[in-house]
């Protein structure tokens, strides 16, 4: 059951009309909007019920007045219903309404003044005889019953079967039932209007708490796919959705960005659609406006054509155009289609949350265009600056880079390789940040220290000191880490070779033997680069045997959030003696995916070099 009605003080087609918060039911039927937003219906025939205490007062009126019968009648848009009756025909007692013709409710509203009728079958007026013949009684007697505002809105009235001489006493006495009957109806009315302004704020209240849980799930995203998981994710936990969709225009046709979770049956019929169909998708597009379909037949109705092929595991479903704009493209059109297995009604209320909705998904589109484009430079530019590592007689090189998980897919790490006067210097560092700006700084680094290794053969710190002092002098004072490498070959072959490195702040190389044998190399690490000038660098040498493999490589290999680097590089030992036969290239491929460095928050850059 639900409260229904409108009250005096809104606009309609008969002034003086009031909401008495009276209990009305629809067949035993509710229809729903979202499972959180329930909405009443006017589908129907409501029927009034009794109110206890306005039955009471008619009773007591017919009993003081010595009547048959007594009723409170109040006016409805329809009518009058009769919320309060005593005496009256079990008919009347089930549906407790009657229309204007057969009220004499309706005189005593347009006259706002007491009306009395001692015999109707003598009466003259046409309109009073049908009364007599419609209620059966032959005397009546009614007073104003008044609003809050004093509006009268209905009336208490007496009658009786036979003719009756209704003096000013009776009329009286009326009139003092009807001032509690009139209380009565204020203080209903009263009691409404705050059931009424605590459902709309209530129903408010619901509406931006999906709104805001939506505006937080999208505000996560960070490419199209995860918009679309999450609008189906949110879709049917927030407005109890069956189907979903984001759909939007790509090559010429409308394509589902993600599609699983189309109606099983005819998946096609809503996505891969060309532009020019004959369908409410297309159509929303091309028009810009929401199209509502609370049942298949209403769609149907609209689209004949589309009969036989609707999914039947959809009944209800919504079209929700929308476009994203593109810097240096045109603008992407699509729009967000969701579906539910029954009937769905929708109010202006919930049509203004879907259109919200549906703003949300196009900015959060809109954001995964942006990163999209940044990671494209990102990568492009990391891309360009990672070169081909050279071919060295007696050395074989792996190398590889890993951008982070999330964001622009690019950062500040960065390998290198450069075979020069006699020797092959290896190079690893890693830039603070992970973005355009850091791979850019990147750069900058690289090229400068490409240049001082190739200028002359100098001591991997004095390397490191003259970029140091280069960053610092030229106020870029990027601040970075860095370890430099210089591998001599052997002097006879199938032997050693000399190894001599330096770090600014960086993790140490691993060596791992031909028999599995793992080693940290021994040696400090330096300041990092861009803090201050004039640090004090060291160099530090290893023996590199034959078959053996050295490991450079950044942070993000070994560095996980809430676990101690020490677990981390015990993980990475055991990894690397396992993979100790394993050709290099495979050795550098297997170790990244068991270190899990693709799914990390950390751009990974890995340099390997084994004598051969």
């Amino acid at each position: 059951m639900i409260l229904q009605g409108v009250l005096s003080d809104l606009p309609g087609p008969r002034r003086g009309t009031v909401d008495l918060g009276l209990c009305i039911v629809d067949n035993g039927r509710m229809m729903t909007d979202e499972r959180s937003l329930r909405e009443p219906t006017e589908a129907g025939a409501p029927r009034v019920l009794a109110d206890e205490e306005l039955d009471r007062i008619a009773a007591i009126a017919a009993s003081v007045s010595g009547a048959d019968a007594g009723v409170v009648a109040l006016e409805t848009p329809a009518g009058y219903a009769l919320p309060g009756l005593y005496g009256l025909r079990e008919s009347l007692a089930t549906t407790r309404e009657v229309t204007v013709e057969a009220a004499m409710t309706d005189a005593v509203v347009r006259t706002a003044a007491p009306q009395v009728v001692n015999d109707a079958e003598a009466d003259e007026n046409l309109a009073r005889r049908g009364w007599a013949q419609y209620w059966g009684f032959r005397s009546y007697a009614g007073v104003p019953v008044r609003d809050v505002h004093g509006h009268v809105v209905g009336a208490l009235s007496i009658m009786s079967r036979e003719p009756r001489d209704f003096d000013n006493t009776t009329v009286a006495r009326l009139t003092e039932l009807a001032a509690v009957c009139s209380a009565r109806v204020v203080a209903r009315e009263i009691l409404e209007r705050l059931s009424t302004a605590e459902r709309s704020a209530s129903t408010v209240d619901r509406i931006n708490r999906v709104l805001l849980t939506f505006s937080e799930g999208l505000g996560a995203t960070a490419t199209a796919q995860d918009v679309a998981r999450v609008v189906t994710e949110l879709a049917s936990a927030q407005l109890d959705t069956a189907y979903s969709a984001v759909v939007v225009q790509v090559d010429g046709r409308f394509d589902a960005v993600e599609g699983s979770h189309l109606p099983e049956d005819l998946p096609m019929e809503y996505s891969e659609l060309q532009p020019a169909a004959d369908h409410p998708g297309p159509h929303s597009v091309a028009d810009g406006q929401a199209r509502f379909y609370p049942t298949r037949a209403e769609l149907v109705q609209e689209y004949p054509h589309l009969s036989g092929h609707t999914s039947a595991n959809v009944d209800g479903e919504v079209y929700l155009p929308f476009r994203v704009e593109r810097a240096d493209d045109a603008p992407l059109d699509g729009w967000l289609w969701l579906g539910w297995s029954d009937e769905h009604v929708t109010t202006p209320q919930t049509q203004r949350m879907k259109r919200a909705v549906t703003t949300y998904v196009a900015r959060a589109l809109e954001r995964a265009e942006l990163l999209a484009a940044r990671a494209a430079v990102a990568y492009t530019l990391q891309s360009a600056l990672l070169t081909k590592l050279p071919e060295v007689p007696g050395l074989e090189l792996a190398a590889r880079y890993i951008p982070a998980s999330r964001g622009e897919q690019a950062g500040g790490d960065w390998y290198d390789a450069i075979h020069v006067h006699g020797a092959t210097t290896l190079i690893i560092g890693d830039v603070v940040g992970h973005n355009i700006a850091a791979a850019a700084q990147m750069g900058n680094l690289r090229s400068m220290l490409r240049g001082f290794v190739a200028d002359a053969l100098e001591a991997p710190s004095r390397l490191l000191n003259r970029l140091d002092d280069a960053n610092l002098r030229l106020s870029t004072r990027t601040m970075a880490t860095a370890a430099v490498a210089q591998v001599t070959p052997p002097f006879v072959e199938g032997g050693p070779a000399r190894v001599v490195w330096s770090s600014a702040g960086h993790l140490s190389p691993v060596v791992v033997g031909p028999e599995g044998d793992v080693k940290v190399l021994d040696g400090r690490s330096d300041l990092m680069l861009g803090v201050a000038p004039g640090a004090t660098r060291a160099d530090h040498e290893h023996v590199l045997e034959h078959g053996a493999t050295m490991l450079l490589f950044t942070d993000g290999l070994v560095e996980r959030r809430g676990r101690p680097m020490a677990s981390s590089l015990l993980q990475l030992a055991e990894i690397l003696s396992d993979l100790a036969q394993a050709p290099l290239e495979h050795l550098v491929a297997d170790m990244v995916e068991r270190m899990g460095a693709a799914s990390e928050r950390d751009d990974v850059a890995v340099l390997a070099v084994r004598l051969v």
